[in-house]
């Protein structure tokens, strides 16, 4: 399958781009609002609405549904992103620390241009490995 084939065979998915989650890793910084403590963590996935970012153990349990954050996030080809937050769940039952699902507010339109480049990239490199 050539991109041009990929790219077709993505327009005809069912899952939009809008829908599509993306395994995607990054170093990521976690701004609790208004307190500002910050926890490191590493992003797992990626979405247009949001991504899942691990925290080790030590800060954990920091987070609850519906704390408001901001995001600093360094995607392993380099680019950087900052965003505003919520999170949305948690899940608490890792043993190497906890898997949160964020949901992005209020993004400018570059950052939502940054979230979709690196989701399209995602997509095409999975339809590419698949032929």
């Amino acid at each position: 399958m050539d991109l041009t084939e990929a790219l077709n065979s993505f327009a005809n998915d069912d899952n939009s781009l809008r829908h599509s989650r993306e395994d995607l890793f990054g170093a990521v910084e976690l701004h609790l609002l208004p307190s500002g403590k910050v926890l490191i963590g590493k992003a797992v996935n990626l979405s247009a609405g949001g991504i899942g970012v691990v925290v080790q153990k030590e800060g954990a349990k920091a987070l609850i549904k519906g704390d408001q954050i901001h995001l600093d996030i360094v995607w392993a080809d380099g680019e950087s992103l900052s965003a505003k937050a919520r999170v949305a769940w948690a899940d608490h039952a890792k043993k190497d620390g906890c898997l949160y699902g964020l949901v992005f507010e209020h993004l400018d339109q570059a950052t939502s241009d940054s979230i979709h480049r690196h989701l399209i990239k995602q997509v095409v490199d999975r339809h590419l490995d698949d032929s």
